[in-house]
């Protein structure tokens, strides 16, 4: 006989033991053993709703023994997601530093309490159900937390449902980084019609009609069988009402009042809700509906499983749904614990309690904003601001303010000009000079970052006019950091622009305003590096800190953004590398998006140059999905882009250049025309349009784009020096330049303009390892103009057909690597120089993605590459 619990059978179980997921559980043992040794582990355990994931770790935490903590939370479907509620489900009714640092929702308390919370010699595992809804903040912290596992003792569960990625940006973006040892994925597939059959005998059940009729969903399997044979169900929907058809009507009152609560709720509050009786409940919970648990000493009820909860809310009538969302909203009003904002709102919402909304709204959206969930503080604003009529003036320009910032913060730069313009008009109206400077100061950053640097120096230059005319230090500060910035970013160089930067450094010194001294210093660093005063590292060194200890995270992005900005254009790349990292984990960690996505974009730049192409256009490709509203970073992306085109010879290169000279034009950026200018003359290279080319390089000539933009002409010149047939001085230490750098291509432009054939073979070997077939054809005729009469071949079919695009000339290679041999050995082998088996060699690494000649012979392997066989 099955064994069946409250009508379920164990989710998808037969007897006690789970139906195919022997596999799943087994993973999930080993993953708790490891992390119990301080070898930490994240498994992503996915599957479509009603699959069985919560079953499985229900299963695997009874498994787990009393010297291992458990900590559970769950992320719900609100109407705005709860910032960080699954981690306040997981500590509630505890006591410790990390649930403190969640109640103040202070974004470093919290890091910090994360940090004292899983590093202790406790053994921990936490699961996380439905991260899918997860709001930015809960993100940030996993983010958080993946980055450290390898030095705690903690397991992290996280369910998600695959179908539902799509819509959430920050998860995509966790999903990304969510790799290496300590990650793995746990899929959860259908049953199989084996194990339907099982679950089928002795119930009446055709197996393949049920296996036909349910998809083998594991819920929506045990719900058929669980159901009364009364005809065919059309849907989950239906075998779930009929179900809860076959209760008295007291319990189905239960169950329709809790059917409008999408998480589960505390026992208390759940009795409160159902006038003291709670015991109504028992009826449903016996039939499997409903379930009670408890941790830490809390008790909480909640359905079973979603499908469930939404089939019975989908029964109720618009007016009935209404009236039960109003008895929960005043029941949590009227309870003697302090209820959770978000849960506030959503309830008003579905109840359409305007007064309510008015009331909690924007204070749930400053909650969500401080606990850096932008896009929850987002929804918020804006439906507040939906009844704006409602507010008070002051109140409705407080929102508008909020929200733009948020908007901002979020990367949509043309909405937040909108809505700061609206702020603006509005505080002019009122007369408020502090707020109307403030409002102008932060309509100055967004007008830029959108694009339009001509409104953004206006609006600076009316945040001064405004501040003069008030007492306030701090808005005097703000307004003459922002237009010395813009000045700066405009064009204005030299010592009017440090004048400038260090009176406002000193204004924002008085005003104690640290996020704006380190702002100053920032500018102050790049307007250095521009004149060619290398000290001007050391300042923007100097904003990283101090922004980072003033806990000004936005100021913080700042800074990694400029100095990424510097360290490429002076190619400190080793350096840069280090930047780029710590910067990446600080913009995630504190969902800084947009400042996430420059520093992004800085990474895909130099994995351009060191000609790792395929990383770099995955990077561009994400970023075209990402950036739905780019503003100035669209140049950044387009003319990176184009340079990589134009590389790989792809037939839109020309087109994309003409729209990024265009671009960079209209956001009159000297920086941006010269990177357009450089990636034309690459194109007017390979592509032998010599008059084109010149003027490309007078317009070059013309630009004032300062010292720290001579490594970008010093790059123009070699390509001119190229097109016109001019052999340069230090073709030899240029060429080295760029092999320490790593920089191939840049190397092989050095080697083919030296007019010798032996570098200008080299040339070729290394743009052909690239793939730059268009280059490697250019210097082929090169070489034939020097005399060469034994030309390197062209790519042949092998060549293409080859797993990893490796020529039978590096394949041969590699097998000479992978047997041991040296790269001195492998040269007096094939009888060619050194620096050209070096750089076979750096091809071969390239293409095969490895990191050291030692993984070659496994790497092929797992290619299907031969290496044994020696080309004839």
């Amino acid at each position: 006989m099955l064994d069946y619990r409250g009508g379920y059978f164990m989710g998808l179980s037969a007897g006690n033991l789970l139906l195919e997921r022997e596999h799943q559980l087994e993973v999930m043992t080993r993953a708790l053993a490891a992390a119990t040794t301080g070898d930490g582990r994240c498994l992503l355990i996915s599957g479509e709703a009603g699959v069985g994931k919560t079953s499985l770790v229900e299963r695997f935490i009874q498994s787990v023994g009393p010297e291992v903590r458990v900590l559970r939370g769950a992320c719900d479907d609100l109407y705005v997601t709860r910032p960080l509620g699954a981690f306040r489900d997981a500590m509630r009714g505890m006591s410790g530093p990390l649930a403190t640092a969640l109640e103040s929702a202070d974004q470093e308390a919290i890091l910090n309490g994360l940090d004292a919370e899983f590093s202790g010699p406790d053994r921990v595992v936490l699961l996380l159900e439905d991260v899918h809804w997860a709001d930015e903040a809960t993100i940030d912290l996993l983010h958080y937390l993946l980055r450290r596992l390898n030095r705690w003792p903690l397991l992290m569960l996280l369910t998600l449902r695959p179908e539902d990625l799509s819509r959430r940006q920050a998860l995509r973006r966790l999903l990304a980084v969510a790799v290496g040892d300590a990650v793995h994925r746990v899929s959860l597939d259908p049953l199989s019609s084996a194990a339907v059959e099982t679950l089928a005998a002795g119930s009446g059940w055709r197996p393949l009609d049920l296996a036909k009729l349910t998809g083998g969903n594991p819920f929506y399997v045990t719900e058929v069988l669980a159901a009364p044979r009364e005809g065919v169900p059309l849907s989950v929907r239906d075998v779930v009402l009929a179900r809860v058809a076959h209760l008295d009507p007291e319990s189905i009152a239960v169950l329709e009042q809790l059917s409008v609560i999408p998480m589960s709720i505390d026992t208390g509050l759940a009795s409160d809700l159902l006038g003291g009786r709670l015991e109504l409940a028992t009826a449903a919970e016996s039939l499997g509906m409903l379930v009670i648990q408890t941790t830490h000493g809390s008790h909480t009820i909640a359905f079973r499983h979603e499908l469930a909860r939404r089939a019975v809310e989908s029964s109720l009538s618009a007016l009935r749904r209404r009236r039960l969302n109003q008895r929960v909203l005043d029941t949590m009003l009227a309870s003697r614990t302090q209820p959770e904002l978000a849960r506030l709102v959503h309830h008003a919402v579905e109840a359409g309690a305007i007064d309510r909304i008015i009331e909690f709204a924007p204070a749930a959206g400053y909650e969500a904003a401080e606990a850096g969930s932008h896009d929850q503080a987002l929804m918020h604003f804006e439906l507040a601001l939906r009844h704006a009529g409602s507010l008070s003036e002051h109140e409705v320009t407080e929102l508008l303010s909020a929200h733009c910032w948020q908007l901002y913060l979020a990367g949509h730069y043309s909405q937040a000009v909108s809505v700061g313009k609206e702020a603006v008009e509005r505080l002019q109206t009122a007369g408020d000079s502090i707020k109307l400077a403030e409002a102008f100061v932060r309509l100055s950053r967004c007008q830029y970052l959108d694009g339009d640097t001509d409104g953004a120096i206006e609006s600076a230059d009316r945040a001064v006019d405004e501040a003069g005319r008030t007492p306030s230090l701090s808005a005097q500060a703000a307004a003459v950091t922002e237009q010395s910035i813009v000045g700066v970013l405009a064009g204005v160089e030299g010592e009017q622009a440090i004048a400038r930067l260090r009176a406002a450094h000193a204004v924002a010194i008085e005003a104690r305003r640290d996020d704006l001294a380190a702002l100053s210093l920032n500018y102050l660093g790049v307007t250095l590096c521009n004149i060619g005063d290398l000290d001007g590292l050391r300042y923007l060194h100097q904003s990283l800190a101090v922004a980072t200890a003033a806990k000004a995270h936005e100021a913080t992005g700042r800074a990694y953004i400029n100095l990424s900005q510097m360290l490429y254009r002076l190619e400190r790349w080793d350096e840069l590398t280090q930047i780029i990292e710590t910067g990446l984990e600080y913009t995630h960690e504190h969902a800084l998006w947009g400042n996430l996505m420059d520093i992004e974009l800085h990474r895909a730049m130099l994995l351009v140059r060191r000609g790792q192409w395929q990383a770099a256009q995955s990077i561009y490709a994400r970023a075209h999905i990402e950036l739905s509203d780019p503003g100035r970073q669209n140049l950044y992306l387009l003319m990176f882009e184009a340079r990589l085109l134009v590389r790989s010879g792809h037939p839109e290169a020309e087109a994309r250049l003409r729209l990024v000279r265009s671009e960079a034009a209209r956001q009159q950026s000297p920086v941006g025309i010269s990177y357009a200018g450089i990636a034309t003359l690459e194109w007017c290279w390979l592509h032998e349009h010599s008059e084109q080319a010149r003027r490309a390089w007078a317009e070059l000539n013309d630009l004032k784009i300062g010292h720290v933009a001579i490594p970008l002409l010093r790059q123009a010149k070699r390509l001119m020096d190229l097109i016109e047939g001019v052999t340069p001085d230090d073709w030899s230490e240029a060429a080295e330049r760029w092999r320490r750098l790593n920089a191939d291509y840049d190397e092989a432009l050095e080697l083919a303009s030296s007019g010798l054939p032996g570098p200008t073979t080299e040339a070729y070997h290394i743009f052909a390892g690239l793939g730059a077939d268009l280059a490697a054809r250019r210097v082929r005729r090169r070489l034939r103009m020097l005399g060469v009469a034994s030309l390197p071949r062209a790519q042949a079919p092998e060549t293409r057909a080859n797993p990893a695009g490796l020529t039978s000339r590096e394949q041969h290679i590699a097998t000479l690597v992978a047997g041991g041999m040296t790269n001195s050995d492998i040269a007096d082998e094939l009888v060619v120089s050194v620096r050209t088996v070096d750089h076979h060699v750096a091809a071969i690494l390239r293409k095969l993605s490895v990191s050291s000649r030692r993984h070659v012979a496994q790497r092929a392997h797992d290619l299907g590459i031969s290496l044994d066989n020696d080309p004839q």
